[in-house]
């Protein structure tokens, strides 16, 4: 059985591990001493609980906080803030950007003021001073903080109309296998603003840039896995910016390709592949396809429409299709009801405090003994606003259930005035929601209930049982806003049904 214990001293790291076991002892310096390996000794400190553990990690943590090395450092600022230490953690978070000018959390901050410069010139001339203070090759393992930048400026006179700028700035684009992803924003604005001829040239450098990973299948790391799904995530986008230009033989082969590999394909999609099959005179390949999103649950109502009259025409009478609408729900439903009893958990909910749009502090606990559930969105996101129309009709079911309630945390703000942009969005869309901001700390840069929920990407939901327990995660919407209520009733369900 290994022992471990801790010495320290401020002279490298100031910390020396020693491994300790029956018939050898082994000593590692800092110098060779993994950021990964410090988590695990403290984590394990702390599992244990002891006085003597306690009294190891306060140590510890001391001497990182004085390291010369800024991950280190950063390291303690993060166990003092989970330890609830703010003072501490404030005041290393402080000193951080003076200690070291040239590291990473002064480049991220340098980064933040060019989101937040008020036109693109300005952000091209603080990327322009960004790149020469903190050249990539200084940070070869995270160039694609650049990128978003990079991304974000090309968006910026994409918007503006000033394409070949646009096009010429994505050229500065570092990360191969994000390359593809730095570019479909900026794909997607041509295409809002009919810009389809030079979306589609994008579009083709985007797709040249991911399919390198998709041809490596032997490559598994994370990064080609991402890269290989932004492939086919790009895809229905590439065929309804040719449709758009009335190449429809070439869009039709971009669906018949890859179709069945296409994990994002949603009802919007699915309905345009259906027209360009009609539009071949392949009425029976359209039905199929439209009815496999019907099965779903993820149809909109243009695909309904078009789906019934194909059925009408092709299956049988209205009372056949009732009959069968009838069936499949209550089949969907059975296969929800089985994936949701699986895939229930039960997480203490980290609680939040949190102003809504009056200025009222609202808390977690606030909503004791009650079901509820949160939606972690922001206005720049386009899955979270399009869960919306879903999630109203959701709050309006449950309108005369006194036990349940709809909190949606507006956060990971981008704007300067971001509650009143949230407010303007729900106003102007007439949702009727309970919003709270969950805004930046100006100390710790952390947004506070996002950051407790461990939350990766928006949307995100949870379920939370009146004992405050959360029992459902979800995470994106891929459409349908029959099924997505559907899911969201029966979730609440399957917990009142515990008590």
């Amino acid at each position: 059985m290994k022992i471990y214990t801790v010495r320290f001293s401020t002279a490298v790291l100031g910390v020396l591990l020693f491994v300790s076991c029956e018939h050898e002892q082994k000593e590692f310096s800092s110098e060779n001493f993994s950021e990964e390996q410090v988590k695990t000794r403290i984590d394990s400190l702390l599992n244990q609980k002891t006085k003597a553990d306690t009294t190891q990690v306060a140590m510890l943590l001391n001497s990182l906080k004085d390291d010369k090395k800024e991950h280190y450092v950063n390291l303690a600022r993060t166990y003092y803030y989970r330890l609830g230490d703010q003072r501490m953690a404030d005041s290393i978070n402080d000193q951080l950007t003076t200690k070291f000018p040239r590291g990473i959390q002064a480049r991220q901050l340098a980064a933040t003021k060019i989101y937040e410069a008020e036109t693109t010139l300005e952000k091209e001339e603080l990327y322009t001073t960004w790149i020469k203070n903190f050249p990539p090759e200084d940070f070869p393992n995270d160039l694609i903080i650049g990128d978003y930048v990079v991304s974000n400026i090309a968006s910026a006179y994409a918007k503006e109309k000033k394409y070949r700028k646009a096009i010429e700035f994505t050229e500065n684009l570092k990360e191969p296998f994000w390359e593809s992803s730095g570019l479909y924003p900026v794909i997607n604005i041509f295409y809002s603003t009919e810009n389809y001829e030079g979306a589609e040239a994008l579009m083709k450098r985007a797709i040249a840039s991911s399919k390198v990973y998709v041809n490596t299948t032997d490559d598994n790391t994370e990064k080609a896995r991402f890269a290989r799904q932004v492939y086919y995530d790009l895809l229905p986008l590439y065929a309804k910016i040719l449709s758009k230009q009335e190449k429809e033989v070439e869009a039709l082969a971009v669906f018949e390709e890859n179709y069945d590999r296409m994990q994002s394909v949603s009802a919007e999609n699915s309905f345009l592949y259906a027209k360009l099959l009609l539009d071949k005179g392949q009425e029976d390949k359209a039905l199929e396809i439209l009815e496999s999103v019907v099965r779903l649950g993820q149809s909109n109502e243009e695909v309904d429409d078009l789906f019934k009259t194909l059925f009408l025409k092709n299956k049988g009478d209205s009372v056949a299709y009732i009959k069968f609408i009838k069936e499949l729900k209550e089949i969907r439903l059975a296969d929800l009801k089985e994936k949701l009893e699986a895939d229930m958990v039960r997480e203490k909910a980290p609680e939040f405090s949190l102003l809504d749009f009056d200025g009222t502090r609202v808390k977690l606990s606030d909503y004791k003994d009650k079901i509820v559930i949160l939606d972690f969105w922001a206005t720049w996101c386009a899955p979270c606003k399009k869960s919306f129309p879903a999630m109203q009709m959701a709050i309006n079911k449950f309108k005369d259930d006194n036990d349940v309630v709809f909190l949606f945390i507006h956060t990971w703000e981008r704007d300067d005035n971001p509650t009143q942009g949230a407010k303007d969005y729900i106003t102007s869309n007439n949702y009727d929601f309970k919003v709270l901001m969950d805004l930046k700390d100006p100390k710790t840069k952390l947004n506070e209930a996002v950051s407790v929920y461990g939350v990766q990407g928006i949307p995100a939901k949870f379920v939370i049982d009146a004992n405050g327990f959360i029992r459902f995660k979800l995470s994106g919407f891929t459409g349908g806003n029959e099924m997505a209520v559907d899911e969201m009733s029966m979730m609440v369900d399957l917990i009142k049904s515990e008590s």
